[in-house]
């Protein structure tokens, strides 16, 4: 397409200078010759970047014809040639008479020169209707994108308050969950401060029926106990007095609750001593002196109680007076229990142990 607009361009050019060269001729028209030289300089520097425009394809480009100067350009050069054909027809009938061929192609070639600039033109309104028509087709696809866009922003808008209404009804069952979460927490509460109120009144009942035990068993203890010792004085040597006081002593300090784990050597170690003392007494007698508070490392003290044939009622006396001082240990636990759990500070009672029962020695 560049090298037919260049090539008309150029035909245009060769019929301008060809018309102004038969124009060049006549010196009256050196005037007019000048002012026509002028306008169509101007014409066609107008034009030149449409045309160009119009080569690369570039339509849209294309459309800002500088109009102001191109059509005043044309119709001035459009009249002064069609003033100049007419003086060149009437130049030809003129010359017709001197010489009809030099007339017919002056004619002619001002005819082809005309012809060519007005299909030129013809050709540069084509592309511009065209361009225009292109415009037009571009705004017909806006407005419907326009269209488009708005259909698509009124479904954007319905989306989203569809999307308010969920979250609003989220919101709703959110509180209401919250709700429910706090009744829940209330009933557990609730039910928890029944369990302590119950735990409260046993605790309280426990240690009431604990000192209650405790008290009768003491009771019985000490009615067999008085009379127990008043005999075994009677029946004791000089020499196991004293030991068998020892053990009485030894029997009124607290000691430590033994596991079975920590019974076991104990207890073992207990029966070899007195075996090895030809001394041997039945395993409950062993389990007793542990409860007593015997151990190897004091077992000597305390070994001429088993000398003589009363050594298992001396025993069982001894652990009577043992469980004696193990009641009052309980009382008086029993007591601080129920201090403590009426007290404002809720500290945890100790762990009482059961009462023992001085018939089932």
């Amino acid at each position: 397409m560049d090298s037919v607009d260049q090539q008309r361009t150029e035909e245009l050019d060769l019929q301008a200078q060809t018309i102004l060269h038969q124009l060049h001729l006549d010196a009256t028209s050196s005037t007019k010759l000048d002012l026509i030289q002028s306008i169509y300089t101007d014409y066609i520097d107008a034009l030149r970047p449409t045309l160009e425009l119009l080569a690369q394809g570039q339509v849209e480009a294309a459309e800002t014809l500088d109009e102001e100067r191109v059509d005043p350009a044309f119709e001035q050069l459009t009249t002064l040639l069609s003033e100049e054909n007419t003086l060149a027809l009437e130049q030809t009938r003129r010359a017709n008479q001197i010489a009809d061929l030099g007339s017919i192609f002056t004619i002619a070639l001002a005819t082809f020169t005309i012809g060519a600039i007005a299909q030129r033109i013809q050709q540069v309104n084509n592309k511009i209707q065209q361009a225009l028509a292109d415009q037009a087709v571009l705004q017909a696809s806006e407005a419907t994108l326009q269209a488009e866009r708005a259909l698509l922003e009124e479904r954007v808008g319905e989306r989203t308050r569809e999307l308010d209404a969920k979250n609003e009804d989220l919101s709703q069952a959110l509180e209401q969950l919250k709700i429910t979460q706090m009744e829940l927490v209330q009933a557990e509460k609730m039910s928890t401060l029944g369990q302590l109120v119950a735990g409260i009144a046993h605790e309280i009942n426990t240690p009431l029926g604990a000192i209650q035990a405790s008290s009768s068993n003491s009771i019985k203890a000490l009615s067999g106990l008085l009379e127990g010792l008043t005999q075994a004085f009677g029946k004791l040597s000089q020499e196991q007095r004293q030991p068998f006081l020892s053990l009485l002593q030894r029997c009124l300090v607290p000691s430590s609750s033994l596991s079975s784990m920590e019974r076991r050597p104990l207890r073992k170690a207990l029966g070899q001593h007195l075996e090895q003392a030809g001394l041997p007494i039945p395993p409950t007698h062993l389990d007793r002196l542990l409860d007593m508070g015997i151990r190897p490392d004091n077992l000597e003290e305390v070994l001429p109680v088993f000398e003589g044939g009363d050594r298992d009622w001396m025993l069982s006396l001894a652990y009577n007076f043992n469980r004696l001082q193990h009641n009052s240990n309980t009382i008086r636990i029993a007591v601080e229990r129920v201090g403590k759990s009426s007290s404002p500070s809720g500290a945890m009672p100790t762990k009482i142990s059961p009462p023992a029962n001085p018939n089932s020695l």
